[in-house]
């Protein structure tokens, strides 16, 4: 029987056996047993075992999946060295958020204070300049609101 055969029949026996297969799979299972062993009984193929792979086609296999274990190693290598590189660059950028941070809130308050001195400053100028108006022309009237008086007692509109 050959290897990929010989193969297919022990998957199907190791189908059959299964815990979770049903009824209905171990029956079918057993028959793709009998098919692919072709009469052979299990005996038959313990006795002559697997078919001995060429020796020759071993060794390149196993060179084959050593270069891509090597190729993959590679490459994970190289993945882990760009990701290291990239957590180092966002490392910095936030260290540099953090202290653009800082310095903005440092001027935020020293925006707060000079505007609490700017704004008591104008209170003060303003009552000062209110009281100077209130002690300086307290009879004086409004040359226009004089004008305004003398017009609205002409008007025939006025009642």
């Amino acid at each position: 029987m050959e290897r990929n055969s010989w193969d297919t029949a022990i998957r199907c026996l190791e189908v059959a056996l299964h815990p979770n297969t049903s009824d209905e799979e171990v029956l079918a299972a057993i028959n793709g047993y009998r098919r692919t062993a072709g009469g052979a009984s299990l005996a038959d193929l313990a006795r002559k075992g697997a078919p001995a792979a060429n020796p020759g086609e071993l060794q390149a296999e196993y060179e084959r999946l050593n270069r891509e274990n090597l190729d993959l190693r590679r490459m994970l290598m190289r993945r882990v060295d760009e990701s290291e590189q990239r957590l180092c660059d966002l490392s910095e950028e936030l260290l540099a958020a953090r202290s653009r941070a800082s310095l903005a809130e440092q001027l935020l308050a020293e925006l707060r204070v000079a505007h609490v001195e700017i704004t008591a400053g104008l209170r003060d100028e303003i009552r000062g300049l209110r009281d100077r108006a209130s002690t300086d022309r307290p009879s004086m009237r409004s040359p226009f609101r004089d004008f305004l008086a003398a017009a609205s007692a002409r008007s025939p509109w006025t009642a």
